[in-house]
């Protein structure tokens, strides 16, 4: 309770510092993680103050979600938004930069290979009760970001979860783990993208889980709120929406590079 109390005064005095508070409590929340009696992924008990203090925090991310778009949004291409607000590597933008790249190794399983949206976030681990209860939520365009540890032992997501999803208005589904049915996902126009497949279905633990806290997805600090953009280059991550460079801009920016 001290410690959620003083985050919060932290983050009221300098509301700037909010994400970089919550990206370290995942950081802390991470090493919680202990292994099950069968060599399975397990939440420590731990991680019930790292719960608390998450909970002292989410208030910052309580805002109303991005409305539901009219239509279908734009299409983005992740290295367009790298070139425009990144920078290359190791240059000075690029290091003062919040953005953050997902490590490869993310595949693409649904309809749509390219997708955006402002983040929910799940914690669990071999257990889905989570999921079935936020893809029946007004999803509003959103992503939701599932971090199920890296497990390779279920699918925490199939093609009946994410069929749900797109009625519900959520644009994608970002899942640290497995997801199965990898032969009718694609039959869903919704984002897909995971580590890899596994035909095992989840449990239905009730304990296990979190949602809306910090998650640490590909070597990123993913927090509720931020956004979103993933195509087939990659997974990019940023704290505020990001502007789609139109044809000129993008033009500016090849000429800039000697590429026209």
């Amino acid at each position: 309770m001290a410690l959620a109390q003083a985050l919060r005064g932290a983050s009221a005095s300098c509301g700037a510092l909010a994400p970089l508070l919550l990206r370290s409590q995942a950081l802390c929340a991470s090493q919680l993680l202990v292994q099950g009696p069968h060599g399975g992924a397990s939440l420590s008990a731990a991680t019930a103050a790292q719960a608390a203090a998450a909970t002292a925090l989410r208030s910052l991310f309580t805002s109303a979600p991005a409305a539901a778009p009219a239509s279908e949004p734009a299409e983005v291409r992740v290295s367009d938004l790298i070139d425009a607000h990144c920078g290359a590597y190791g240059s000075e933008q690029q290091q003062a930069s919040p953005l953050q790249v997902l490590q490869p190794g993310f595949r693409h399983f649904g309809g749509r290979r390219s997708f955006w949206g402002q983040v929910s976030t799940i914690k669990c681990l071999n257990s889905n009760h989570l999921v079935h209860a936020a893809v029946k939520e007004d999803g509003a365009g959103r992503v939701l970001v599932i971090d199920a540890g890296a497990s390779m032992q279920a699918a925490v997501v199939g093609d009946i979860l994410a069929s749900v999803a797109k009625k519900h208005g959520w644009e994608g589904i970002v899942v640290n783990g497995c997801v199965r049915d990898a032969a009718t996902l694609p039959n869903t126009q919704i984002g897909v993208a995971a580590l890899g497949t596994h035909p095992m279905k989840p449990g239905k633990n009730k304990v296990l889980g979190q949602r809306d806290v910090p998650v640490v997805v590909g070597g990123a600090v993913v927090c509720p709120g931020d956004w979103l953009y993933a195509d087939e280059d990659g997974i990019l991550v940023s704290p505020e929406p990001l502007e789609l460079p139109d044809a000129q801009q993008l033009e500016e920016l090849r000429r800039s590079y000697g590429i026209i």
